[in-house]
């Protein structure tokens, strides 16, 4: 993956940080829930989501089941993908709140549960995470930009089924301001 992603848009990347689905549920747990807010009412049996219309404080179940939900969108897997922007959002919101960095044992359980919950490269240690961590303090949630590949067709059909095709020229400009 990271030498496609190199290919394809000319970025390096040194190192990469994965968490998986229990870890999501873990670090949710730990910071005592997150808000997601739906534009209507949600039951998805294939994900389990249940959700009324507006803002919902989660808990790591049913936060994972928010980020994985396929089929509650119209957009499909890029409506999925916006959802999971905002999350992201929601739990950087949530871990950076004084009730969460001024609670030194809540703190401690979400630093537990994020450093338990992920998988880091060959070359990097938990303390450079930790260093990483470091260097956020004082970022806002409002100093954090999510963004998508620009997308010239969402519905591009191929042999094997249907893709999305990058819109190259914005796409260029995006990975050349990286």
């Amino acid at each position: 993956l990271i030498e496609t992603v190199k290919g394809e848009t000319g970025l390096t990347i040194d190192h990469y940080v994965e968490v998986g689905f229990a870890g999501v549920v873990n670090m949710v747990d730990a910071l005592g829930g997150v808000d997601v807010c739906v534009p209507s009412d949600v039951s998805d049996r294939r994900s389990g989501l249940v959700l009324p219309a507006g803002k919902s404080h989660v808990d790591g179940l049913m936060g994972l089941a928010y980020v994985r939900a396929r089929y509650i969108d119209p957009t499909a897997d890029l409506g999925r993908m916006e959802r999971q922007q905002r999350f992201l959002g929601s739990m950087f919101s949530e871990a950076t709140s004084a009730g969460v960095l001024l609670n030194p044992v809540k703190l401690n359980a979400f630093l537990g549960a994020a450093l338990d919950s992920v998988t880091l490269d060959e070359g990097m240690s938990r303390d450079m995470l930790l260093d990483l961590a470091g260097e956020i303090e004082g970022l806002s949630p409002r100093d954090i930009r999510f963004l998508t590949v620009p997308l010239s067709d969402v519905n591009l059909s191929t042999p094997v089924g249907s893709a999305v095709e990058w819109d190259r020229k914005k796409a260029d400009l995006v990975f050349a301001s990286i």
